[in-house]
């Protein structure tokens, strides 16, 4: 299983978002998968909810069944008092557990990455 999750202000940029303290989590436990299959799922993840807009405390999510029963869930959830509209920073941000997390190996067993509100 992976998941991410993160909380951006909607009025945030790209060059504003790579200067944040993003914090990752790694889960280090659980059925790891190989990279490839994660980053083609997480691929087709954001292809379909860019765009989507999350409000405070809500959490957007898809759970992907592969052949032979694994599944890999995508999430994104808001903080209590933040919203964001996902976009083309979703990629980016659903990969940092993959590749800050079983960094010695090609099979991932995912975490999730905090993006902080700043005021």
């Amino acid at each position: 299983m992976f998941v991410a999750t993160g909380a951006l202000k909607e009025e945030d940029s790209v060059s504003s978002l790579e200067s944040r303290a993003e914090v990752v989590t790694c889960y280090n436990a659980g059925t790891a998968l190989a990279d490839q299959t994660i980053n083609n799922v997480l691929l087709d993840f954001c292809s379909h909810v860019i765009g989507t807009g999350v409000g405070p405390g809500a959490t957007i999510s898809n759970r992907y069944i592969l052949s032979g029963g694994d599944s890999v869930l995508f999430s994104a959830t808001a903080l209590p008092s933040c919203s964001f509209i996902i976009d083309e920073n979703c990629s980016r941000l659903l990969q940092e557990p993959l590749n800050q997390c079983n960094v010695n190996s090609n099979n991932k067993q995912g975490g999730f990455e905090t993006d902080p509100l700043l005021s």
